[in-house]
Formats: structure tokens, sequence, C-alpha cells
């Protein structure tokens, strides 16, 4: 196997090995790539692919260069990624892959090096390369279990309690269809956004 350097928007056997991968996931495929690049001029998508002998994708790491003026040059998973693993199935994989993203920070001048990883963790510390933090959280919660189990494994007063006062005004949830739900989605994500940023801000 060979590993390349692909632009996953111009490249169409990207979208489709994502779907049909168990860790891939949205922020993978090449429309977070390209609304990322849009969005932001500091942030730069490098996607490292492994290549098997029938010209097909083997295994995935996406890479993004993201300047910061106060932290300099450094290279993390997917930005704004909730869920982000490197798209893998053995360690050998995430071996090679690694030596390449290593390569290329060298060439850059970049020493810093961000992956966070849900499923692929024990696949991933394999190498000796990495050091593990556990200083990050997640808002991925499996649903493999009943209802009741669900609400016990919740904590007592920061979730139990508004899901019950949710529940005693009448509060009903809709599924969305319209473009005009997502207007209203995002108008209100916006809102909270705002107001969270207000409210966080030095004095």
């Amino acid at each position: 196997m060979t590993i390349k350097l692909i632009d996953p928007i111009t490249d169409p056997r990207w979208d489709k090995f994502v779907e049909n991968h168990p860790f891939g996931w949205i922020y993978h495929l090449s429309g977070w790539k390209k609304v990322l690049e849009q969005s932001f001029n500091h942030m730069k998508g490098y996607y490292f692919v492994l290549i098997d002998e029938n010209d097909g994708i083997k295994a995935g790491l996406p890479i993004y260069e993201v300047k910061s003026w106060l932290t300099g040059k450094r290279l993390v998973r997917i930005p704004f990624a909730t869920l982000c693993d490197p798209l893998i199935s053995t360690s050998e994989e995430m071996t090679e892959l690694l030596k390449a993203v290593m390569e290329f920070s060298r060439d850059r001048n970049i020493s810093y090096l961000e992956i966070r990883t849900l499923f692929s963790t024990s696949l991933v510390q394999a190498s000796d390369k990495l050091n593990r933090t556990d200083a990050y959280m997640h808002n991925y919660l499996p649903l493999d279990t009943s209802l009741d189990d669900l609400m016990k494994s919740f904590h007592r007063t920061c979730v139990r309690k508004n899901i019950r006062r949710a529940s005693k005004s009448n509060l009903k949830i809709k599924v969305a269809v319209e473009m005009s739900d997502l207007d209203n989605l995002y108008r209100l994500y916006s809102k909270n956004t705002k107001a969270s940023c207000l409210a966080s801000s030095p004095l």
C-alpha cells in the first residue's frame, strides 16, 4: 500500500469510503472540509490515505493545519467535530499514516499534533509516538440500553431534574422535515451561542 494526500472534495472515492467505514461520521465527509475552509481562512485540511493495490482507499487520517497568532501553527483532527476517529482498521495502518503526518509536520515546522478518538483509541494507542490525555470530553451517548437505565445514568440534578421539568411543561418533540425547521434551529442556536459568548467575555 502507498500513502497519498488527496483532496476529498474532488476525489469521489473519499465520501464512499467514509460512508462504508465503521468509524465514518458526518465530519469526515468532503462537505465539512468545504464549509470549514470557506468559513475560516486560518484552517487548511490535509487528507492522508492508504491506497491499496486496486487504487482503493484502505485507511484515512484527515488533519488540519490551524494557524493562530497566539499559539502558532498546529495540526489537529477535524475542527469542530464532535466525533472524529482516524478511519483505520488496524494499528499498523495508524502507524503508517502517522509516519506521513509527522514527516509533513517537520517539513512545515509544526511541533504539535492532536488526535481525538472514541472508537479507535486502542488502535491509536499502539503507537509510541503519541502521548495520551483524558482532558477532553465528548457528547456521544450510546442508545443501546433501556430508557430507565439511560435515565439512571444521567446526573440527578443537572440532567434528570431538567428532563422532568420539561415533561411537566408539556414540551413537545418535533421531527424536522422542512427547511423552515432548519432555519428555526439555526436561529435558536445562533442566539444561544451569542448569549454564551457574551456571558463568558472578560470584563
